[in-house]
């Protein structure tokens, strides 16, 4: 029983010293060894597997992932080249590029923890970024907002620049932080709820001011029209009315000599008439019943066909005799 408790203090011990003087690095990792809180090139261990180091606090090891991380600040507003207030939604992917350089920046303020490290560092994107955002003061609103050759790519590879090499600023570059920014990108683009409704009274504007030159324009076109009509209408109304006074007079000549015939003998004329009546208005084959006191029938009646009629100017009304 004794030997059996010593075989497993030892290996208590044996695991105890494991844990205390060795450390493992994945291949997704770099770290900083630091003796007695020292760091210097040879400090940095990149090659993935189990290494040994001191017990602390003699030895510290920090490991920093150095897959890409991603950052998405709130959104922030700036003026473009034109004057105009944008409200820019930006993200950055970054990751630990110099584990050193990060290690010696982000100590003093967050200990030895690398979650911690992270989290100051992911603040100083925040300012590093709030900076580079000032190029979009380099673009109009319209080359932002273009539909076909919008310069939104361009003004994300402004703003990783600027955030790589700052120009004309107090803040430090990405790299002086040991930090690489892989990509940049613009999430929206947007105007402020003041603009867009100045935006949208401006377009209002725009609209009924096109909306009422159109409308005067069609009211010109339409005005010159009707008074195009009106004239040719009374230049038409006039010319009928001559030619239909002239026609009015030759027919009221003719009829004249006509009527100046029938007067001579107007029975006969009557006659005429109902005979020419009867053979217009009744076919070949009709059969009517109809009395003699009705209107022309009466020149079937055996009182009148008896009658001794005068035919002596019979000649005038040549063609019209049955």
């Amino acid at each position: 029983m004794p030997r059996a408790l010593l075989i497993i203090a030892c290996i208590v011990v044996l695991g105890f010293a494991l844990f205390a003087f060795t450390y493992s690095v994945r291949f997704t990792e770099k770290a900083v060894v630091t003796m007695f809180g020292q760091a210097d090139d040879d400090s940095v261990v990149t090659d993935p597997g189990l290494k040994w180091k001191l017990i602390a606090p003699f030895s510290t090891v920090t490991k920093y992932d150095t897959r890409a991380r991603f950052l998405e600040p709130a959104p922030e507003t700036f003026p473009t080249a034109d004057r105009v207030q944008l409200v820019v939604q930006v993200f950055i992917t970054w990751r630990v590029d110099d584990p050193l350089t990060f290690y010696k920046r982000h100590r003093g303020e967050a200990g030895s923890s690398s979650n911690e490290h992270y989290r100051v560092a992911e603040n100083n994107l925040r300012a590093i970024m709030r900076s580079a955002l000032s190029e979009i003061s380099g673009f109009t609103r319209d080359e932002l907002f273009a539909s076909g050759a919008s310069q939104i790519t361009a003004l994300e590879d402004a703003i990783k620049r600027r955030m790589t090499a700052p120009a004309d600023t107090n803040l430090e570059g990405v790299g002086a932080y040991g930090i690489a920014i892989d990509l940049v990108g613009i999430t929206s683009v947007e105007m402020p709820q003041n603009v867009t409704e100045q935006v949208f009274a401006l377009m209002q504007a725009t609209t009924n001011k096109k909306t009422n030159a159109t409308r005067s324009e069609g009211e010109a076109i339409a005005s010159r029209i009707r008074a195009e009509a009106r004239s040719s209408a009374e230049r038409i109304l006039s010319f009928a009315g001559l030619r239909a006074g002239k026609l009015i007079n030759l027919g009221e000549n003719e009829a004249a000599v006509f009527l100046a015939q029938q007067n001579q003998n107007p029975e006969l004329a009557v006659f005429l008439q109902k005979l020419e009546l009867l053979k217009n208005n009744i076919g070949r084959r009709t059969t009517l019943i109809l009395p003699t006191s009705f209107y022309s029938m009466d020149i079937f009646d055996p009182a009148v066909v008896n009658k001794d009629l005068r035919f002596e100017t019979a000649s005038v009304f040549e063609g019209n005799t049955p």
